[in-house]
């Protein structure tokens, strides 16, 4: 098989339809860390769970320490929000190590504490047998959102796993499929286990269970 070329960034005339994707970032106490995540309703972002938790302790942030910033692009943003809500997967256990048997349940809401109402978000639906799309703000390139474009669909029930390279800093990025307006969000990514991209189904009843008021 060949393989498929690495995450390549986002070209200008893909930023508009980029603009659902941006970062969320944490300022903690002397602490500063970035995941990617995702507008899937105009007060709703997507993320990983890993991501909403200090890395030194594994205790989650506060909603109101968290922000969102959609379509970041060297320096430049669409809007920003900070969070007032915080959700995680009931089944998630923060202060374990990421590992690939979490990651089906590596998932958190944040709900913000202004829609962005300029912004169209990213709808959620199933996933189906076909490749998928990553997107992400890695962390090697963490001011230009990267895309891996088709990424190929291998083994491991429960989870999506992709044959594609994930690099740190994609962590919590939308696993797409569908093109234009039918394209949808159908997972979060989680974690490199070697050679695959391993991320979390998401699916709309997930995500009217989990979502924090």
């Amino acid at each position: 098989a060949v393989a498929e070329p690495g995450p390549r960034p986002i070209t200008e005339d893909e930023r508009g339809a980029g603009q659902a994707v941006g970062r969320v970032n944490a300022a903690g106490y002397k602490r500063r860390q970035h995941c990617t995540g995702t507008l899937i309703a105009p007060d709703l972002v997507l993320t990983a769970a890993h991501c909403v938790q200090h890395r030194a302790t594994g205790a989650l942030f506060a909603a109101d320490e968290l922000a969102f910033v959609a379509g970041w692009h060297r320096g430049e943003y669409v809007a920003a929000a900070k969070g007032t809500a915080l959700a995680v997967h009931p089944g998630y256990q923060p202060f374990q190590p990421p590992s690939a048997a979490q990651a089906n349940v590596d998932v958190a809401l944040l709900r913000l504490a202004a829609p962005l109402a300029d912004i169209a978000p990213l709808p959620v639906g199933e996933l189906s047998l076909d490749n998928a799309q990553v997107a992400g703000y890695r962390g090697d390139r963490p001011h230009i959102l990267s895309l891996n474009e088709n990424c190929p669909r291998a083994g491991l029930q429960g989870l999506i796993t992709l044959a594609c390279e994930v690099v740190p800093g994609n962590s919590g990025g939308p696993v797409l499929q569908g093109a234009g307006t039918a394209r949808r969000v159908v997972g979060a990514m989680s974690l490199r286990n070697g050679p695959l991209a391993v991320a979390a189904t998401v699916t709309p009843d997930l995500i009217d269970t989990l979502a924090p008021n």
